[in-house]
């Protein structure tokens, strides 16, 4: 996992590489931990899917009503179209990756983007430009559980 997120750091934009970087010195201290399991998604995917928890029960910030931490994804992987209750806010760290949100086709959203998905919007992400995927999330808490994944979309 940690591989991913040193490759993350090389190829973040100008106005995130400090934040990025320092992820990456830290990264292996980090606790990462995976939603799925290999007969979800697969073990390739399991290889190059992981997040952190900054804020929220537990986390290094206790909160009960945010959930924030950083999610990545390796090179040439889909996090397929899923939809939860909470309603979430990604800001994009490092790579270049399409989104697939609500009915639209993918799009590919740069370093930098902010992704808003409302509650049970259907959305996903694909790593389809070589280079991993960090993102920082904002969750609301009170509404959190496992996301409902449906029939991947190409």
């Amino acid at each position: 996992m940690t591989d991913w997120v040193g490759q993350a750091a090389a190829n973040a934009p100008q106005a995130t590489k400090g934040l990025v970087n320092a992820l990456a010195a830290v990264s292996d201290a980090l606790h990462w931990q995976q939603t799925y399991s290999k007969d979800d998604m697969g073990q390739r995917f399991l290889d190059r899917y992981g997040w952190f928890m900054l804020v929220g029960p537990n986390a290094p910030v206790m909160s009960g009503a945010l959930l924030s931490g950083v999610l990545l994804l390796g090179p040439d992987v889909e996090y397929p179209v899923h939809k939860h209750a909470a309603e979430e806010i990604y800001v994009t760290l490092s790579g270049n990756a399409s989104w697939k949100i609500g009915e639209a086709d993918w799009h590919l959203k740069a370093a930098g983007s902010i992704i808003h998905n409302p509650p049970w919007q259907a959305h996903a992400m694909r790593t389809d430009q070589g280079e991993p995927l960090l993102v920082a999330f904002l969750w609301d808490a009170g509404r959190l559980e496992k996301s409902k994944l449906a029939s991947p979309i190409r």
